[in-house]
């Protein structure tokens, strides 16, 4: 079994070293691009959200408001842009997990909504995530390892409005307007979700919500493959 480097800080990044670990899986976490090279696969964590002139896209969000930003790192967009484009190139598995979701929508060419107007139904309150309804699309790799509708956790107030090129969605949030709750690419081993299967899984296995584990092992699978 190889390594998988969490391209993010280590002070944030705990609950997905924990996750990988109880999975059976051994990693480390860095932010430089030169580590690509010495991991066998990626994941690109949770954060704040995207600065609007991210280094390499045509476009971020189709309907940027003022004050809709929070906790822009544009130092961090740029290094995590950086090393999932070397990933890429090296066709390693990568796993985006809610703002990594979103990095590889614009990553593919696509595009973010700014601000959710059903953001209620999605932003967690008081250190406790949102849950809500999911529905996989049959026939996904997604639906290889969870039944037609799960219930996930959330926690964010942007979403990815166009998946970009060869990203296919595998899961929405039937609201009325429809959320992009997880891809995946019809090539390449990379999978995203907009949840958190990191606080999902293992010691952190809730009951009545979706096992974060399954989609880690989708991830290991891949893996294995290469």
């Amino acid at each position: 079994m190889g390594k998988v480097m969490v391209a993010g800080y280590e002070r944030l990044t705990g609950n997905y070293v924990r996750a990988l670990q109880e999975a059976g899986m051994d990693s480390f976490v860095s932010l430089r691009v030169a580590d690509v090279e010495n991991c066998d696969a990626l994941v690109l964590p949770g954060g704040g959200d995207i600065a609007p002139d991210l280094p390499g896209t045509s476009q971020v969000y189709v309907d940027l408001k003022k004050n809709c930003l929070h906790q822009v790192d544009r130092n961090l967009d740029r290094v995590q842009f950086a090393i999932l484009d070397r990933a890429v190139q090296r066709q390693i598995p990568v796993l985006g997990v809610c703002k990594g979701h979103q990095l590889i929508a614009l990553y593919f060419g696509g595009s973010l909504y700014c601000d959710l107007p059903e953001a209620k139904w999605h932003e967690g309150q008081d250190g406790e995530d949102a849950r809500h309804m999911v529905q996989i699309v049959p026939g996904s790799q997604l639906s290889k390892v969870y039944p037609s509708q799960i219930i996930v956790n959330s926690w964010h107030h942007q979403a990815v409005a166009c998946p970009g090129k060869d990203m296919t969605v595998n899961a929405w949030w039937k609201g009325r307007r429809p959320v992009i709750e997880g891809m995946e690419h019809e090539k390449l081993p990379i999978w995203s979700v907009q949840w958190h299967p990191e606080r999902l899984s293992g010691s952190m296995r809730t009951y009545g919500m979706a096992d974060g584990e399954k989609i880690i092992h989708l991830f290991q699978m891949g893996m294995e493959i290469l």
